[in-house]
């Protein structure tokens, strides 16, 4: 009789049920809600807070995912904003995670400490257009 591992109930069973649940009623409300996309991004945390997994996979995956959201570009955009792509959401993300995560980055970053001020001021002023700019 084949088993199914990840609903049985001990050891924190229940748990993966409940965000299996929860990610089923995020992607409904994700079709009926303006903004019901912004929840996959909770779901994401709830995740992240959830396996703890480490940071070194994180910013890998994260990689990787800029990669492919690159290759589909618009496809993976915010319905209504165009020009918003998710790489383009993505790669400041990435960039602070992986100077956090990586310190001997830093270290090289120092050098250049002019050119990394320039393009945080510009992820900052596109981030305030886009935002808060009415």
């Amino acid at each position: 009789m084949f088993i199914i591992n990840w609903l049985k109930v001990a050891s924190r069973g229940w748990m993966k049920f409940l965000l299996i649940l929860l990610a089923l009623l995020i992607i409904e409300a994700a079709v009926f809600l303006k903004y019901g996309f912004l929840l996959f991004g909770v779901f994401f945390i709830i995740l992240l807070i959830y396996f703890r997994p480490a940071m070194d996979k994180i910013v890998y995956t994260l990689g990787i995912i800029i990669l492919f959201a690159g290759l589909f570009g618009s496809y993976l955009g915010i319905p209504g904003n165009e020009n918003l792509f998710l790489f383009r959401i993505l790669i400041p993300i990435h960039l602070i995670l992986l100077c956090v995560s990586h310190t001997h980055i830093l270290e090289r970053v120092y050098h250049v400490r002019a050119f990394f001020y320039f393009i945080s001021f510009i992820y900052y002023e596109h981030a305030y257009h886009l935002f808060l700019d009415t």
